[in-house]
């Protein structure tokens, strides 16, 4: 990225017994931890180019293919990513598609129901934002449950979640498209889940 003028403001990473978290929780946000084959190893990578933002996350497991449960995760927080993604249209609240990625983690069992207005919660809650616009910085809307502002054509949204489950960790995805007339135009050909067979 950087050979290619891009300025990486940061690469949050975790991997095995720390998959449950963001990040390590230092800043810069990686460690020297050695991977080790079948971790969960997922990073959120953002910066700029030519004074634009960039903002994705992808996630796989280290040197090995998925177990069944982490398959499980991957592939529910992969369904859930790219099929709201494909649902963005002009005119949707930030909420309702906080609600569209949301609704299917829940329902997945991947993730929790949102938390009531002014209360937190820790862990397996979830964040509740999945995702915002971008252009000259992280902009509106941003994908939460009280967001009233609508998507327009021409924006450029990050749809997003860091999902799982206890047993396995979380993986973390985040997707970019510019919302056309026509609909959403991803603007990256990656795999959403790197596991071996999708590569």
């Amino acid at each position: 990225a950087v050979r290619e003028g891009a300025a990486v403001y940061d690469a949050a990473t975790a991997s095995g017994p720390f998959a449950s978290r963001y990040t390590y929780g230092r800043l810069p946000s990686w460690s020297r931890r050695p991977l080790e084959d079948g971790d969960l190893f997922h990073v959120d990578l953002y910066g700029t180019l030519d004074g634009y933002m960039f903002d994705f996350s992808r996630t796989t497991v280290v040197g090995t293919e998925p177990s069944g449960a982490q398959r499980e995760v991957l592939e529910g927080v992969g369904e859930s990513i790219e099929s709201s993604l494909a649902a963005l249209a002009p005119g949707m609240t930030g909420a309702e598609v906080f609600q569209l990625v949301r609704g299917k983690l829940v329902d997945r069992g991947l993730a929790d129901p949102p938390s009531p207005p002014g209360e937190a919660r820790d862990g397996f809650a979830g964040y509740d934002c999945h995702g915002h616009g971008l252009g000259l910085f992280w902009e509106w809307p941003w994908l939460t449950p009280w967001e009233t502002r609508e998507l327009e054509t021409s924006m450029l949204i990050a749809i997003e979640c860091m999902a799982g489950t206890p047993e396995v960790g979380l993986a973390k995805l985040e997707l970019n498209a510019i919302l056309e007339e026509s609909g959403p135009q991803p603007i990256l050909t990656l795999p959403a889940i790197c596991t071996a067979d999708r590569l």
